[in-house]
């Protein structure tokens, strides 16, 4: 079973740590808005990804999806499962956009091959992600009604704010460049330009 094999290669992985700085620089701004110094980031790093991602989240998302395998039913035409299939369909839409977007801009991944990323790695743990929770909301009217009191909830905040946000596209944490623009757009220097939607 994938658990087995995910739990194995969790054990295994080896977390990105920052190398070649010193262990007691400071760490400026950054987009994971971690503080303190590099060791600390370092810690916090290994125990992310080695403990809570590969070993916990990852195997257990693999366990899900084969105790749930025979009850993940296709979209229903039903009218109670309409802004499920909603969030379904969109769900789907936005990995196939975001995908681009980051395979495009983010440095040290244009070499990667957009059909391969989508059937694997994060677009994969994504998908297993969305599956059991609508699985589970399927299958539990107090679940189902909070996916749809929190989609309509969603969608009001989003029209009434508005947010601005800038793409992150870069391998650096640190990149000074990103928090100009962001500062620029957020006091109004900036006018966004708006991007036409990716083509399917």
């Amino acid at each position: 079973m994938s658990f087995w094999k995910m739990l194995i290669k969790g054990i295994k992985y080896k977390a990105p740590v920052t190398k070649g700085i010193p262990q007691e620089m400071k760490l400026g701004e950054n987009v994971y808005g971690i503080k303190g110094d590099v060791k600390q980031f370092n810690i916090f790093m290994r125990m992310y990804h080695k403990i809570v991602k590969y070993t916990i989240i990852i195997p257990t998302l693999e366990l899900l999806k084969w105790v749930l395998r025979k009850h993940m039913l296709p979209k229903k035409d039903v009218p109670e499962h309409k802004v499920m299939n909603v969030i379904d369909d969109t769900y789907e839409k936005t990995i196939r956009v975001w995908s681009d977007l980051f395979l495009r801009n983010v440095e040290g991944r244009k070499e990667w091959d957009q059909k391969t990323f989508m059937k694997g790695g994060c677009a994969k743990r994504l998908r297993e992600i969305k599956s059991v929770m609508l699985t589970i909301a399927k299958y539990d009217t107090a679940y189902l009604e909070f996916v749809n009191v929190f989609a309509h909830e969603f969608t009001k905040a989003m029209m009434k704010e508005n947010p601005d946000h800038i793409f992150y596209n870069s391998g650096n944490i640190h990149d000074p460049k990103y928090y100009i623009v962001q500062k620029a757009v957020s006091e109004g220097l900036i006018i966004r330009e708006v991007v036409k939607e990716t083509k399917k």
